[in-house]
């Protein structure tokens, strides 16, 4: 455990922090975190479905695979806090992961909505890895319901294992990999305001989608595998704000 449930912490700007979940995967999967893993159903871009075999626990770590099979189909993994009902609005969320490099696929590490309204409760992408990059965005919705985004680009190689936190308060949504902030919006506007869970998927391109370099080919292994470790997730229980 890395951190004891109901444990709290305060930081330099008064902002008190209470624990609501704590993984470090040394006892498997814990449906009480995760609920279930997606399974069945094709994803919008149809390059993939979801498969629960897709969300493993191995060796302490969650590893979440895009997986090619005999047919040439492939499928993904994708897991949520919000299958077992934790979910926080504002606070902190950390966690390490590496991220493995193949054409035509990605990852990505997030916070989704309770409410699972896009994009008007908004989308927090704590780490995406569209060709090798790592990428970190906030959607939302403008004044006339249409889908807005701001993502900002980090020199790191998500390749390599990194820890990467992110702090969500109402006026400043901050994303630091290795204690260094590397995204930051400060935009009231754009920042989500309702319950969200944390979670992480995979993700494997369809040959269009250019912001991923086109779907896999003959150099992409035949699984690509996503690892996480030590999960911790705290409510933001007031003051400052910022």
């Amino acid at each position: 455990m890395v951190a004891s449930i109901g444990s709290t912490t305060t930081d330099a700007n008064g902002n008190t922090y209470k624990v609501v979940l704590s993984d470090d995967f040394s006892n498997g999967y814990q449906t009480s975190n995760w609920g279930s893993a997606y399974n069945g159903g094709s994803y919008w871009n149809g390059a993939f479905t979801w498969s629960s075999n897709d969300v493993n626990v191995r060796n302490g770590e969650m590893q979440v695979t895009d997986t090619r099979h005999s047919d040439g189909s492939w499928t993904a993994g994708g897991f949520s806090s919000l299958k077992a009902g934790l979910t926080i609005t504002y606070g902190t969320v950390e966690f390490d992961a590496r991220v493995e490099q193949a054409q035509g696929t990605q990852a990505a590490i997030l916070m989704w909505p309770m409410s699972d309204i896009w994009p008007q409760d908004g989308e927090i992408d704590i780490l995406e890895a569209p060709k090798g990059e790592a990428m970190h965005s906030v959607h939302w919705a403008d004044s006339s319901g249409n889908h807005q985004y701001s993502s900002i680009f980090s020199s790191i190689d998500p390749s390599k294992t990194h820890h990467y936190s992110m702090t969500w308060l109402p006026n400043d949504l901050i994303i630091k990999i290795d204690g260094v902030v590397v995204a930051e919006w400060t935009d009231k506007s754009v920042i989500p305001d309702t319950a969200m869970g944390f979670g992480a998927m995979g993700y494997v391109a369809a040959a269009g989608e250019n912001w991923l370099g086109g779907g896999p080919n003959s150099t992409t292994p035949g699984v690509v595998t996503t690892h996480i470790d030590n999960v911790v997730m705290s409510q933001w229980t007031g003051t400052g704000g910022t």
